[in-house]
């Protein structure tokens, strides 16, 4: 797997990417799709901390299937824009860029945090606090 995220994405939001996608498709499908058994899918769900290797193939599902998925739903795609979107968009651009190194996986997401700071700052608004939340160096 390439373009290694671990600690990018919080686990309350991989927890609810995975429980939107089994509200479409049972438990079962959905741990296929991630990697990893279904039992073990459970027991995350249930508020278990997933091993390093399990917690990589979850960052890998949400930032290259589910991506995908929201694309192809993207006219439809009714999520607000917030911190769950946020995260979303950082750990996409962390992705695209961990082709290129570690390093350049945090330059990305470090910039794509500065540019909104600098939207809310042009637009004369107080950038929202989860702006922070999202971005931790790998």
């Amino acid at each position: 797997m390439s373009g290694r995220l671990s600690g990018t994405v919080p686990l309350d939001a991989l927890r609810r990417a995975v429980e939107e996608a089994i509200g479409t498709r049972s438990l079962r499908e959905v741990a296929g799709e991630i990697g990893i058994s279904h039992t073990g899918l459970r027991g995350f769900l249930r508020g278990a901390r997933p091993h390093q290797h399990t917690r990589l193939k979850l960052e890998h599902w949400l930032t290259h299937v589910r991506a995908r998925e929201v694309r192809e739903l993207a006219p439809d795609y009714t999520a607000p824009a917030g911190r769950d979107s946020y995260i979303l968009a950082l750990a996409l651009t962390r992705s695209l860029a961990a082709q290129l190194g570690r390093d350049a996986a945090d330059r990305a997401a470090r910039g794509y945090a500065d540019l909104l700071r600098r939207l809310y700052h042009d637009a004369g608004r107080e950038p929202p606090p989860w702006l922070d939340e999202g971005f931790r160096p790998a």
